[in-house]
């Protein structure tokens, strides 16, 4: 099923602790809860669309039980896999930022109202793409963040051209921290997404270049044994 760019007005939300996606990145999940698992077929038989948001740190944020984010991601699935104990595995490819407008209902399973979230630029394009340039090459200068990834995913980010899809795509496969990856989903200007994506770059490529030389030739194992 392809995504024709328009979205329900109301989708339902699998909320997860500390995990963050983005629009255009696939994501492997195992589908084992049982609101889950009817949430999965109900959408298998419609849209076959739901939205990933992460359950808010600290427990603020929307009404209780499981408080979210206010933005999200939604993704469409592209495969379903039954398995014969009920669960599901499945992938999920992002495809729209979305605002989380307010809870519709929370049985069987939560629902919500959103609203698609559209880049923004407030610098120009080509400023985007300067910036989109610099993290390229931190990335290729840095061998630590290239074994993250495999080669040829480097080379398909090297060739993305709109800016903004790469900054999402970059921090889907580079930044763990899910306060981090979170703060980077709810940039909607473009220019404000890039800053938080190199700065993190850029510390983590002095952070391991530091680490590099205070380990010298040390191997692991013989820094684990110390």
């Amino acid at each position: 099923m392809d995504f024709d760019g328009n979205l329900p007005e109301e989708l339902p939300v699998m909320t997860l602790s500390s995990v963050v996606r983005f629009p255009r990145a696939v994501m492997p999940l195992h589908i084992f809860e049982p609101r889950y698992r009817e949430m999965l077929r109900d959408v298998l038989e419609t849209h076959r669309m739901f939205a990933i948001v992460q359950e808010q740190p600290g427990g603020e944020g929307f009404d209780h039980p499981e408080p979210m984010c206010g933005v999200g991601t939604v993704g469409i699935i592209r495969a379903s896999y039954l398995q014969p104990d009920g669960t599901s595995n499945l992938v999920l490819h992002g495809v729209a930022r979305v605002e989380i407008q307010g809870i519709v209902r929370e049985q069987p399973y939560r629902v919500a109202r959103i609203a698609p979230l559209q880049s923004q630029y407030s610098v120009t394009l080509q400023a985007a793409r300067q910036m989109q340039e610099e993290a390229v090459q931190i990335i290729r200068e840095e061998p630590a963040l290239q074994s993250e990834a495999p080669e040829e995913l480097l080379d398909c980010l090297a060739k993305v051209e709109d800016p903004a899809t790469f900054a999402d795509l970059a921090a889907s496969t580079f930044c763990e921290d899910a306060c981090l990856r979170q703060d980077i989903l709810n940039s909607i200007e473009v220019g404000k997404r890039y800053d938080i994506l190199l700065n993190f770059l850029r510390q983590e490529s002095h952070r391991r270049n530091i680490q590099s030389l205070l380990q010298g030739r040390t191997r692991d194992d013989e820094i684990e044994r110390n």
